[in-house]
């Protein structure tokens, strides 16, 4: 009669340690599939040597085709427009939008502190003075925040921001500031992704992200 294979405690702890490893390993892949390529390729360099911060990888899945089911599933009209990448407001000019008024540009800034994270939208033609802003707002000094914040907080790449990234931020770290010349009227910004154009409601817009508990200011900037 055959006895069974002696394991032993110290190798039960690696086989364990592996098959742990194994897991993470396919929760990160799949994580990386859902994204865009440049999200994708933000977070592999980020995150390839600490496959263990789990709980940050789980806060970027929402990506575009997740941003359309979340407003279908709220009954909130939009349209699509598809396109290829875009960097700059430049960028977006050369694409034809079903309501090129109502495109949107958005700042990611921070106070000096690095304690408080704002993103500021306003029309694509307006332009921002930060020192008024700050002023007008009673902030700190405030200076355009870095890539690696934006993609720790929202989990967006430059090019890519938007206020949907708000979605991304569980924690409400950034607080929107979104210019009062909005309401009542249409907002095109980017679902997470800068190879699409969404333009839906503005009031759509702050009422997904106030049920996400995300901190919307709307004002004159």
């Amino acid at each position: 009669m055959l006895s069974a294979f002696p394991v032993s405690r110290k190798s039960y702890w690696y086989f364990s340690c592996y098959f742990v490893l194994y897991l993470l390993i396919l929760f990160f892949n799949r994580t990386i599939h859902t994204l865009s390529r440049p999200q994708a390729k933000a977070l592999e360099e980020k995150y390839i040597g600490d496959l263990w911060a789990v709980k940050e990888l789980r806060s970027v899945l929402m990506n575009k085709q997740e941003i359309y089911d979340q407003f279908t599933a709220a009954g909130i009209p939009f349209e699509v427009t598809e396109h290829e990448a875009v960097y700059t407001m430049e960028d977006l000019a050369q694409v034809k939008l079903a309501h090129p008024e109502a495109e949107a540009k958005n700042l990611f800034v921070r106070d000096d502190k690095k304690q408080h994270y704002y993103l500021i939208t306003v029309p694509g033609d307006k332009r921002v003075d930060l020192k008024l802003f700050q002023k007008q707002q009673g902030l700190r000094k405030l200076s355009f925040a870095s890539s690696d914040d934006l993609m720790t907080l929202l989990a967006l790449t430059p090019g890519a921001v938007t206020p949907l990234g708000l979605l991304n931020d569980p924690e409400h770290r950034v607080e929107l500031y979104l210019d009062q010349s909005f309401e009542n009227r249409l907002i095109s910004i980017h679902p997470n992704d800068n190879t699409a154009t969404v333009c839906l409601e503005t009031s759509a817009l702050v009422q997904i992200l106030t049920n996400y508990g995300c901190i919307v200011h709307m004002t004159q900037i």
